[in-house]
């Protein structure tokens, strides 16, 4: 495997803090890469073209925040194209909620923003319909820094790039698992009565569940999947405790400006089946690359890889992924190494 450092926080006032979480899609020679920068603690999703390895990097911003909904910060882009239109989902911040938004394009890099498509119930309601007692000790950090009537969190949606079955079929994150909604209309995702029969039967609706002390913590879907002879490919993240020793270690270098130690992000690959993807036919047991770098290991929140878009390109697949909330990488192997470590 390789890998190496992309994009580092620009001049632009709107990206000097952190660039991060990158979309892609790959159009000939041409990758586009939409990724979440900061300034000033503001998310805003800036824009690059790279083109034979050259980066042309935009000096405004693609989306940035313009209503109330989104008010903090527009975060963590995934794009996919179905048909004729751009699919690009993200996370619209109001300082209070984190939910999930769509903006739609025929031409890239403009973008038409079309709201909120993640449920728009309040943390106490959906404790009332969920059935598992586990996501009350899950949505235990959203209560105590923003209250039972804070809406609650869904993050890390992303798009099978093809309609399956007539439908779009969404993976998205009500911590701790990921969860697969299929819809026809996406008027059906603004409705309140689906989300409530969503949430009262949200089992059935998960597809994947932390089961790896690397991931224990959490995991979301990171890439949009990639269909491959083998099936679907899923590359995700998983969060887990860093060990005892290493947590006490660097909560002392903690005192000189870093974050984030207590937890570890780490990148994970699952092969969903070809013809019903709801159905995860191998998974790994282990990691299949965490930080190693000093890239990868220091920045805003330390020991962070964040896979958020790949694609395949002769035999090799490459991921973009956040490294420590600051900046990008790139990770390139060969797709029959990363089958044989599925075992398939």
């Amino acid at each position: 495997m390789e890998r190496y450092l992309l994009l580092q926080p620009g001049p632009e006032k709107w990206e000097s803090q952190a660039v991060l979480n990158p979309a892609v899609y790959r159009e000939g020679k041409t990758v586009h890469l939409f990724y979440r920068a900061v300034g000033f603690n503001r998310s805003m999703i800036g824009y690059a073209k790279i083109t034979d390895g050259e980066i042309e990097r935009f000096r405004k911003p693609a989306l940035k925040p313009e209503y109330g909904w989104e008010k903090e910060g527009t975060e963590d882009p995934r794009l996919v194209k179905i048909g004729n239109l751009f699919y690009l989902l993200y996370v619209a911040y109001d300082g209070r909620n984190a939910r999930t938004a769509l903006a739609i394009s025929r031409k890239l890099p403009k973008f038409e923003k079309r709201g909120i498509v993640s449920p728009q119930l309040t943390v106490k309601e959906a404790l009332g319909l969920v059935k598992d007692e586990r996501y009350a000790k899950a949505w235990r950090k959203q209560v105590k820094h923003h209250g039972l009537r804070s809406i609650i969190w869904d993050k890390d949606a992303v798009l099978f790039p093809e309609k399956i079955k007539g439908r779009f079929w969404m993976l998205h994150r009500i911590e701790p698992d990921i969860q697969l909604v299929r819809f026809k209309r996406w008027q059906e995702l603004k409705e309140r009565d689906f989300w409530e029969e969503y949430l009262r039967e949200l089992d059935q609706h998960t597809l994947m569940k932390p089961a790896f002390r690397w991931e224990s913590e959490k995991i979301g879907a990171g890439c949009p999947p990639i269909k491959t002879r083998k099936g679907w490919l899923l590359i995700y993240h998983g969060a887990g405790k860093a060990g005892r020793i290493k947590r006490g270690i660097e909560r002392i270098k903690r005192g000189f400006g870093f974050k984030g130690w207590d937890l570890v992000y780490r990148a994970g690959i699952a092969l969903l089946d070809r013809k019903r993807p709801e159905k995860v036919v191998a998974r790994l047991e282990k990691p299949f690359f965490g930080p190693k770098y000093k890239w990868e290991k220091r920045g805003d929140v330390a020991n962070v890889v964040f896979p958020t878009g790949a694609f395949i390109r002769k035999g090799v697949l490459e991921i973009y992924y956040g490294c420590a909330d600051s900046r990008i990488g790139v990770l390139k192997a060969p797709l029959e190494e990363v089958f044989e470590r599925l075992g398939v």
